[in-house]
């Protein structure tokens, strides 16, 4: 039977008997194969069993069995479907490898979704992930019960129905998550970015605009303000602002949230950075890591992304090295009663514990490092881990201009820097040039699996880079390096 055309049968055995010993009491058994029972007592956590019954405990005569069956068991006409679980190869995050053939997928050998965990992660198959279409590997799940003795009663048959169908409507599916690193326009760019999709297309070229919106949520950096008043900043060099409407064109282009937490937030100063508040808000289109006080500009950004029963909670923070003229974080930071961006990594800290200990899957967008080092500093590790260890599912960083590696850090995964995505109107060295957008595969709140897509980043506008084979290596030891050095503790 080939696995790529089976279904995945969940099935789901309850029993229900009045125990001899227990003097009455209506018992159901958890059947079946043992790598079912999680999911079976899920189901049974969400859909609780008909009044009067309950699970059979050591003891206990049960009138009933339920149980989970997989398609190709032997049993695939029984019960009521209840929803699909995805099979996956594994690869370590060094490997080279980003996508295989439906044979080199199954001689790595196949394993549920949602057990394979950082720092292992899954390829796409054929250039498709889990949930997508065309993916060749799953089963589909059915949801069944049998008498133990008697007849299966009415109630039992009914709540198998009900809950089957329920399970498979409230199924989180696999989500694709885009994240891209630094944008940044220079003034004639700009003003081709808001004039609508055209225009973008000149700055977002190769069929970049497609693939932007092609992700079920996508995230980036915006490194500049979006203002046409102000004042240039005296104590910086590099200056950046983006034209009126420039949030709704990124919208429009696939954006879903942005951070604003960085060492351009206050380029032209505090009339500017309202302004950009302003041209975010007027376009529907969330930002984290900035604000008009402290507790804005640390802020959490709750939102629910369809297809996933979770809440995703977004956070940004800022930090960056003392500028070589003198422009540093604590300049930058929010305070009080003052605008700026969310510098306090005590209290980012605390918002993601409890974000995470509301169930969110908590993503944190991060500005720091080095600029033009292909690895983050210790300082920057050590952060970015206490994040992690505070309950982020996924730390995207950035500010570096250059493409950085990914680590696991227990069941997370941290991105040290994506790079540059669009950088127009300043030449940038040729490491600055090579940038990445990266697509990661979210499934029950965790980051899966990670794809490459590499980028040219000309002084003109950005396009996909024709050297993936060679950017994908290069990503790989760049990962295999961060594994090698353990780095500091948090």
């Amino acid at each position: 039977m080939r696995l790529g055309l089976t279904s995945i049968v969940v099935a789901a055995f309850g029993a229900a008997l009045l125990s001899s010993c227990a003097g009455g009491g209506k018992k159901v058994d958890l059947a079946g194969d043992p790598s079912e029972l999680a999911r079976l007592e899920a189901i049974l956590a969400g859909y609780p069993l008909p009044s009067g019954w309950s699970v059979a405990r050591p003891g206990d005569a049960p009138r009933v069995a339920v149980e989970l069956v997989a398609s190709g068991s032997g049993r695939d006409g029984a019960g009521a479907p209840a929803g699909r679980r995805w099979l996956v190869p594994a690869l370590p995050l060094a490997d080279p490898r980003f996508s295989l053939s439906e044979a080199e997928a199954r001689s790595l050998g196949l394993r549920p979704l949602e057990d394979l965990l950082p720092p292992l992660r899954a390829p796409a198959v054929g250039g498709v992930w889990p949930g997508q279409e065309g993916y060749p590997f799953f089963e589909d799940l059915r949801l069944s019960a049998r008498a133990v003795r008697g007849k299966l009663p009415r109630e039992i048959s009914a709540w198998i129905l009900d809950a089957a169908r329920r399970s498979a409507a409230g199924e989180d599916r696999p989500l694709v998550l885009g994240a891209v690193g630094d944008i940044q326009v220079g003034p004639r760019e700009g003003a081709l970015l808001v004039s609508g999709e055209e225009g973008r297309g000149e700055v977002l070229r190769g069929g970049l605009l497609p693939l932007l919106a092609s992700f079920d949520f996508l995230v980036g950096n915006l490194e500049g303000q979006i203002s046409a008043r102000g004042e240039p900043n005296p104590r910086k060099r590099y200056l950046f602002r983006f034209p009126p409407g420039t949030a709704a064109a990124l919208k429009s282009a696939g954006f879903g949230l942005l951070l604003f937490g960085n060492n351009h937030a206050l380029d032209y100063g505090y009339d500017a950075f309202r302004d950009t508040l302003s041209d975010f808000e007027g376009a529907g289109l969330p930002y984290v890591g900035a604000g008009l006080d402290a507790a804005g500009a640390r802020a959490v950004r709750r939102i629910g992304i369809p297809g996933s029963e979770r809440r995703f909670s977004f956070v940004g923070f800022a930090s960056f090295p003392k500028e070589n003229m003198g422009f540093s974080t604590e300049e930058a930071a929010a305070g009080p009663d003052r605008p700026g961006v969310n510098a306090d990594e005590e209290e980012t800290v605390a918002a993601i514990k409890a974000a995470a200990a509301e169930g969110d899957a908590v993503i944190v967008l991060s500005h720091g490092g080095r600029e033009y080092v292909d690895a983050p500093p210790d300082e920057v590790r050590q952060r970015y881990r206490r994040f992690a260890d505070a309950g982020a599912v996924l730390v995207i960083g950035s500010h570096p201009h250059v493409l950085q590696g990914f680590e696991a850090r227990g069941s997370s995964l941290i991105a040290y820097s994506l790079g540059n995505f669009l950088f127009t109107g300043e030449a940038e060295p040729p490491a600055g040039q090579r940038g990445a957008l990266v697509s990661i595969l979210m499934y029950r709140g965790l980051a899966r699996g990670i794809r490459l897509h590499p980028l040219r980043v000309a002084y003109d506008g950005s396009s996909p880079s024709d050297d993936r084979a060679a950017a994908e290596s290069r990503f790989a030891a760049l990962c295999a390096e961060l594994a090698r050095r353990p780095g500091p503790s948090p």
